[in-house]
């Protein structure tokens, strides 16, 4: 129809939206947490790699999965690569020169890794969508976001190394990086998910949205295209009309027919 546009779903009422938030919330979360494993193991290369292009002033000697207790923790342990000097001292790696060998261990959470992603993944499968070609294109543009989100650890992990400095040799001091991950575990991680759910939701229906294309200009046959003048067309009975005179003067009848007056 002329005129139309075609628009997204409606908006989901509260009830609505809350009914799918629980249902999507079971079908992301029971994968997550029973593949866990399987999710982070792989990624425990990138990790020892992100925290060495971070902070190189630490070398990474372990990294592995451990259970703590109920949950199960990603344990990184780190020692200086050469000696530092850090407010006003020079601070040693452990076994550097005999001195006793050990080094800072930091653990995180596994359940908390999964955090971010799974809040992701709720946001972007719990919002109605068009059509599922859609709901599809969200799944694969959600996917990258994700592992965006899993580089969370590497920075957390960086962040504490430099927080235990501080604390230990320079608790006045400024840490940036501990700033930036305490607004991570503050909510600022949770409500960078949703944010990215957001782009992602709209950016699949700015993809996919119907393109419009001008109309094509009709050609007008009422000019010719040499002199740009008009076509008058006699109607068919004035023609026949003319070309019978034209036959009755070629057959030799020249007495020009009488008008009545």
């Amino acid at each position: 129809m002329a005129g139309s546009s075609t628009r997204g779903p409606a908006l989901p009422s509260l009830s609505n939206l809350g009914t799918r938030v629980l249902l999507v919330s079971l079908l992301v979360l029971i994968p997550l947490h029973l593949g866990r494993h399987a999710i982070v193991e792989p990624l425990i290369p990138v990790y020892i790699g992100t925290i060495r292009l971070l902070s190189p002033e630490f070398t990474v000697q372990s990294v592995d999965v451990a259970p703590e207790g109920a949950a199960e923790t990603l344990g990184v342990r780190t020692n200086l690569s050469v000696p530092l000097l850090y407010a006003g001292r020079t601070l040693l790696p452990f076994g550097w020169n005999g001195s006793p060998g050990g080094g800072i261990e930091v653990g995180l959470s596994l359940e908390g890794l999964l955090e971010y992603p799974a809040m992701l993944f709720i946001a972007v499968l719990a919002w109605p969508a068009s059509t599922r070609r859609e709901f599809a294109l969200r799944i694969g543009l959600a996917i990258p976001a994700a592992a965006l989100l899993l580089l969370e650890a590497p920075l957390t992990v960086v962040a504490e190394l430099w927080a235990i400095l501080r604390d230990d040799y320079d608790p006045q001091g400024y840490c940036g990086w501990m700033i930036f991950s305490r607004f991570l575990m503050g909510g600022g991680g949770l409500a960078l998910a949703i944010v990215l759910a957001g782009l992602i939701v709209a950016a699949a229906r700015w993809i996919l949205r119907p393109i419009r294309r001008a109309p094509r200009p009709q050609r007008d046959f009422s000019r010719d295209h040499v002199g740009n003048a008009r076509l008058f067309l006699k109607p068919p009975s004035q023609r026949a009309v003319r070309l019978s005179a034209e036959e009755k003067w070629s057959h030799g009848d020249r007495t020009p027919s009488s008008n009545p007056q």
